[in-house]
C-alpha cells in the first residue's frame, strides 16, 4: 500500500480522521488500559472510561455541528460534549485536555500549522493540570507536560517532526511513570491514563504521517493475563481510601463559588478534579461522604446528572443487595437516592398513589421503601401489604428518609431485606426530629431551637437536610456553633430541597 505524504497543516477533515482512528485506538487498548489501572483507585475501568467519554463526546459533536465546521466549531463542540458526557478521573482529565485543545482553535484559523499544534498541546496539558486538585507525577498529567514540552521544542520543524516529538516524549514519560507513583512500582505496570494519553498521541501521529491503518497498541506494558494487577497493590485496610465515586455536572457556577468547592471537596475526600468553566462544569471525587459532597456542590451551582458509584460494588460485591425504593417530595433527596442506586417516586404536593407504589415495588422484585412524608409513609404501607417481600421504613421525614437512604447504602453486600429494614429501622429510631416551616421568619433562631429541643448529652450526629429555600449559610453557621460547644459531635448539612420544609433537623 503507497504510504500518503505527512501531512504540513491539520484542517477540520484532518481533525475527523483523527477522532475516528482515536476511538478506534481506545476500543483496541480499552482493556489494556484497565488492567494497568491501579491509581488512584485500583478499580480497572480507565480504559473504559476513557473510551465511553470519547465515544459519547464524539457524537455528540457529529449531532451539534454541521459537516462543513472548521476547527474552531468542532474543537468547542467536542469539549463541550466530552464535560457533559465525562466518565471517572480519567474522563474528566480528558475533557480538560479537551477543552485546551479547544482554546487553542479560539483564533479562528482555518487550518493548524506546527506552531499552532504546539500551542494547543501546551494549553491542553495547562487545562488539564488546572483541572486537578492535588496533581501528581507519574500520571496522565506528566505524559501531557512531557508531550506538550517537546511539540513546542520541535515547534520551528515541521508538523509530523512537532507530532512525533510529542509522541517519544509521551512514550518516555510514560515508560517513567512506574518509577514516580509507589502504587505503580509496587504493581510493575505504567500509568493507565497516561497509556491511554499515548494513544490518542499515536492516532494523531498516524494521521499526520500518513500511515493507513490503525495505530500502534500498547503491547509492550500489557499485563499478563496470569498478573493480578490490583492483588500486587493492596492497600491495608485502614489506607483502602473512600469508598465512593461521586460525578455531576455543574451550571450557573463562578470561579469564587468552584474554588470554594474544590476545598470542600478536599476536605472530605481526594482524586477531586474540576473541569469546564462558569456554564458547565464536570465534577468528580472519592469520598465516603457522598450526600455531603452533593450538597457542597450545590452550594457552587445547578447539580446535574450526579452519579455514585460505591467501589465494592465494581468488585462484584453488589450482588444481593436489597432494592430501595424512595418516595419524596425533595428534589435533593431524590437525586441522593438515585444516585446511591436506589429507586424513586418523586412528586410535588401530592403523594404517589397506592397504585403507582405497587407498580414500582413489583418491577424491583419488592425490598425496602422509605417515604419522606407522614402521608407518604401511610400509602407506602398500604402497597407494602400487596407486594411480597417489602419492608416499609417508618420515616415521616427528610431527616430521617435521609438517614435511611444513607443507612442502606452502607450496608454489607448480601443484607437480607428484614435485616435492611431493622438497621435503617433502628436509625431513625433514635433520631428526634424537628421539621421547621418558617416563612419570612428567622431560620438561625428557629434552627437553634430545635437543636436545644433534640440534642441531648448522649447525641453522637446531627443532621440538618435543607429546604429548597433555606440560605446553607446560616445553616452553617447553626451547625458551627454545635462543633464548638460539642467536639464530640458529629455534623453533617444535606440537600433536601423540599418547598415545604424550611429545615429538618435531626439528633442521633
Amino acid at each position: 500500500m503507497v504510504r500518503a505524504e505527512p501531512l504540513r497543516s491539520l484542517d477540520a477533515t484532518a481533525l475527523r480522521r483523527w477522532a475516528v482512528i482515536a476511538r478506534a485506538g481506545l476500543a483496541a487498548a480499552a482493556n489494556t488500559i484497565d488492567a494497568l489501572n491501579v491509581f488512584p483507585v485500583p478499580d480497572a475501568d480507565t480504559g473504559t472510561n476513557l473510551l465511553l467519554t470519547f465515544e459519547q463526546a464524539l457524537l455528540a459533536e457529529r449531532f451539534a455541528v454541521s459537516a462543513d465546521a472548521g476547527i474552531a466549531e468542532l474543537t468547542d463542540s467536542f469539549a463541550r460534549a466530552a464535560v457533559l458526557s465525562a466518565r471517572g478521573n480519567s474522563g474528566v482529565i480528558l475533557s480538560q485536555l479537551a477543552r485546551g485543545v479547544a482554546a487553542g482553535a479560539a483564533e479562528e484559523h482555518l487550518v493548524w500549522g506546527p506552531a499552532e499544534v504546539a500551542a494547543a498541546m501546551r494549553l491542553a496539558a495547562d487545562h488539564a493540570r488546572s483541572a486537578v486538585a492535588q496533581p501528581q507525577d507519574g500520571t496522565i498529567l506528566s505524559v501531557a507536560d512531557a508531550a506538550a514540552a517537546a511539540a513546542q521544542q520541535a515547534a520551528t520543524g515541521t508538523l509530523a517532526e512537532v507530532v512525533d516529538a510529542a509522541l517519544a516524549a509521551a512514550h518516555t514519560a510514560l515508560d517513567q511513570s512506574t518509577s514516580a507513583l509507589p502504587a505503580l512500582q509496587r504493581a510493575g505496570v505504567v500509568d493507565a491514563g497516561g497509556a491511554g494519553l499515548l494513544v490518542l498521541l499515536q492516532a494523531l501521529a498516524s494521521v499526520v504521517d500518513g500511515r493507513p491503518g490503525l495505530a500502534t497498541t500498547l503491547a509492550e506494558w500489557a499485563v499478563a493475563d496470569t498478573v493480578s494487577v490490583t492483588s500486587a497493590c493492596d492497600l491495608p485496610a485502614d489506607d483502602a481510601g473512600p469508598g465512593y465515586e461521586v460525578m455531576l455536572v455543574l451550571e450557573n457556577s463562578t470561579s469564587a463559588s468552584v474554588a470554594a468547592l474544590e476545598a470542600d471537596l478536599m476536605a472530605i475526600g481526594d482524586s477531586v478534579v474540576i473541569a469546564g468553566d462558569d456554564s458547565l462544569r464536570s465534577v468528580h471525587v472519592h469520598t465516603d461522604h457522598v450526600a455531603a459532597a452533593l450538597e457542597r456542590a450545590a452550594r457552587a451551582g445547578t447539580v446535574g446528572y450526579p452519579e455514585v458509584t460505591r467501589f465494592a460494588d465494581q468488585a462484584g460485591d453488589a450482588v444481593g443487595r436489597v432494592p430501595l425504593l424512595v418516595i419524596t417530595e425533595s428534589p435533593g433527596l431524590a437525586a441522593l437516592a438515585a444516585a446511591l442506586g436506589a429507586g424513586v417516586l418523586e412528586h410535588q404536593r401530592l403523594d404517589p398513589t397506592v397504585g403507582e407504589m405497587v407498580d414500582a415495588l413489583a418491577a424491583a422484585g419488592g425490598g425496602l421503601v422509605v417515604a419522606s412524608t407522614a402521608g407518604g409513609l401511610a400509602e407506602a404501607r398500604a402497597a407494602g401489604g400487596l407486594v411480597d417481600d417489602c419492608f416499609v421504613v417508618p420515616a415521616t421525614s427528610p431527616v430521617t428518609a435521609a438517614l435511611a437512604v444513607q443507612t442502606w447504602a452502607e450496608l454489607p453486600p448480601g443484607t437480607a431485606g428484614a435485616e435492611a429494614a431493622k438497621e435503617c429501622t433502628e436509625v431513625i429510631a433514635d433520631t428526634a426530629v424537628v421539621d421547621l416551616r418558617v416563612d419570612g421568619g428567622d431560620l438561625a433562631a428557629a434552627t437553634r431551637a430545635a437543636l436545644q429541643q433534640v440534642v441531648t448529652d448522649d447525641t453522637e450526629i446531627v443532621t440538618i437536610v435543607r429546604g429548597a429555600h433555606a440560605d446553607w449559610r446560616v445553616l452553617e453557621e447553626v451547625l458551627d456553633d454545635v462543633r464548638r460547644s460539642r467536639p464530640q459531635v458529629s455534623t453533617q448539612l444535606l440537600l433536601g430541597g423540599s418547598a415545604e420544609i424550611a429545615a429538618s433537623v435531626g439528633a442521633e
